[in-house]
C-alpha cells in the first residue's frame, strides 16, 4: 500500500524564516509533500525569493539523500566483514551491492532488459522475451560462505524464473522461482552433484515485492532461504564436498537460465552478495537480512508481510 508522508512545512514561511533579508511579500503556507522519496511543492507562492528558496531546498534534499546512500552503502560494507569467516575460503571482498537502478556501471542488459519506474523506485525490468536479462561479472564464491539478496517483483507466474545464478555447462549455481511461486536454491560441486536443492515451503505471490534471500555456511553446511526477513526454510548439508563448481564463466546472470534460454518476466532491485553468513539466531534474536536488508527498506512497505497462498 502506498503510502504519502505530508510534511506540515511551509516553504515560503522557510523562507521568511531564513531568509528574512529577502523582503519576500505575500508568504503564504503551503504544504510540502514527500511522496515515494520525492519532494512535490503542491503549491508555487507568488514571492519569487520563496521560489528560489524552494529550488535551493530542493536541492539540499538531494544532496542529503545522496548523503544517506553513501552511509548505507557503508553500513552495508561493514556488515559484510567478519572476521569469523576468515577460515572459511572468503576470496572475494563482499559485499557487492548492484542497485538495478542505471547506476551499476558492471551491469550490463541485453536484449529489451531496461529500467522502469515501479512503486516509485527505479528498478531492472525484464519482460520475459527471449534474450532479456541482465548480467553482473563473476567473482569466486566456490569456496566460501555467501548470502545472496534481491527484490524480486514477479509480473506472471507458472513458469521457472531464473533470478540470479551461473546456471549453464558446467552447472555451479542458481537461485530461481519454480511453477508453483517458490522460491529455490541449487548449488553443485566440482564432481558436477548437487549439494542442495530445495525450495521454500510459501510461494512468491505476483505482482507484490518480495525480498528473497539464501544463505549458506560453508564450515557447518547449513543453508537457509528467507522469504521478506522471515526464514522460511532450512537444510543441513551432508556431502563431505562443499566447493561450489567453479564454471570458469566471466558473468552471473540476472533473469536468465542461460543453459536453456528461459527469461523471467519481473522486476529486480538491490542485488546483494555477501561474503559470508548473514547472522541468524531465534535463540539470539539475531536476524541480520530482516534487520539491515528488509525493515530499514523502503520497498518494504509495499511487500507481502505475511507470504503464503
Amino acid at each position: 500500500m502506498k503510502t504519502t508522508l505530508v510534511l506540515f512545512l511551509s516553504a515560503c514561511l522557510y523562507a521568511a524564516a531564513t531568509r528574512s533579508q529577502t523582503g519576500a511579500k505575500n508568504v503564504s503556507v503551503d504544504n510540502v509533500t514527500l511522496s515515494d522519496g520525492k519532494i512535490v511543492v503542491q503549491q508555487i507562492c507568488t514571492s519569487d525569493a520563496a521560489a528560489n528558496e524552494i529550488t535551493s531546498l530542493k536541492k539540499e534534499v538531494k544532496q542529503l539523500k545522496e548523503v544517506l546512500l553513501q552511509r548505507l552503502d557503508e553500513l552495508l560494507r561493514r556488515l559484510g566483514k567478519d572476521e569469523s569467516t576468515s577460515g572459511q575460503g572468503d576470496l572475494f571482498n563482499g559485499p557487492l551491492s548492484f542497485w538495478l537502478n542505471g547506476t551499476d556501471s558492471q551491469v550490463s542488459l541485453r536484449g529489451s532488459a531496461r529500467y522502469g519506474e515501479q512503486d516509485g523506485r527505479t528498478a531492472l525490468y525484464l519482460d520475459g522475451s527471449s534474450g532479456a536479462f541482465a548480467e553482473t561479472p563473476s567473482f569466486p564464491i566456490y569456496r566460501t560462505s555467501l548470502t545472496i539478496a534481491v527484490w524480486i517483483k514477479m509480473k506472471s507466474s507458472g513458469a521457472q524464473y531464473a533470478v540470479y545464478g551461473d546456471w549453464s555447462y558446467p552447472w555451479s549455481f542458481r537461485l530461481f522461482i519454480d511453477p508453483s511461486s517458490h522460491f529455490c536454491a541449487q548449488a553443485r560441486n566440482t564432481a558436477g552433484k548437487d549439494i542442495f536443492r530445495f525450495c521454500t515451503r510459501d510461494a512468491v505471490v505476483v505482482n507484490k515485492w518480495t525480498h528473497v534471500a539464501m544463505t549458506w555456511g560453508r564450515t557447518q553446511g547449513t543453508v537457509r532461504l528467507f522469504m521478506n526477513g522471515e526464514m522460511n526454510v532450512s537444510r543441513k548439508v551432508t556431502r563431505r564436498s562443499k566447493d561450489f563448481m567453479n564454471s570458469g564463466h566471466s558473468v552471473f546472470d540476472i533473469g536468465l537460465k542461460r543453459d536453456s534460454r528461459t527469461t523471467a518476466h519481473a522486476y529486480f532491485s538491490d542485488l546483494m552478495v555477501f561474503s559470508r553468513e548473514l547472522r541468524f539466531s531465534p535463540i539470539k534474536n539475531v536476524n541480520e537480512i530482516k534487520e539491515y536488508l528488509v525493515l530499514k527498506h523502503p520497498l518494504s512497505k509495499d511487500s507481502v508481510g505475511t507470504v503464503g497462498v
